[in-house]
């Protein structure tokens, strides 16, 4: 009779381990996948602020007034920037944080680097997720130009403004 009870204790929590593990890993799995939807919505909401500047200044017939705004921060024109923000980071901390403490699951933008960056919270569940993913993950704002001589350089009085646009930059060798 003890037997039996030690026997179906130990199946117990057995059970009640395994269990457990399997819901671990399925919410590990499931909070890369809100940090990734998080990311993605943030991309969005940055790509169309970029879409209202540009309609503003076409709306004024100012389009050629847009390069003016490559390399700039575009969480300037968020308002409210997102939670996840942390404002301006440089490499040695002067005028804002430094990199090397960042925290991560959040967004930054290095003005040295003309970078919007943001420092995964899981970048193994990026990985399983979305691919190849660097510890940081960056971003600049380009202009898109119709490149009417092919030469990949924007060149005022040959191609034509399109707007700006967010571009993803490698990040691996840019921020150690």
């Amino acid at each position: 009779m003890m037997g039996n009870r030690r026997l179906t204790v130990w199946i117990t929590i057995s059970l009640i381990s395994v269990l457990a593990f399997l819901l671990l890993r399925a919410l590990d799995r499931e909070v890369a996948r809100a940090e990734q939807a998080g990311f993605r919505m943030v991309v969005a909401q940055v790509e169309s602020v970029l879409a209202v500047k540009t309609a503003e200044l076409v709306a004024k017939d100012q389009r050629n007034n847009l390069k003016n705004f490559v390399n700039h921060n575009p969480m300037d024109w968020m308002n409210p920037p997102p939670m996840n923000y942390s404002g301006i980071v440089t490499e040695a901390g002067s005028g804002g944080a430094s990199y090397h403490n960042m925290a991560a699951g959040h967004w930054y933008f290095d003005p040295q680097r003309h970078l919007l960056v943001y420092m995964p919270a899981d970048t193994q569940g990026f990985v399983r997720i979305a691919g190849e993913v660097d510890s940081f993950i960056q971003f600049k704002v380009t202009l898109d130009f119709l490149d009417r001589n092919s030469s990949g350089a924007f060149e005022q009085n040959k191609d034509r403004i399109l707007g700006l646009k967010l571009l993803r930059v490698a990040g691996r060798d840019t921020m150690k």
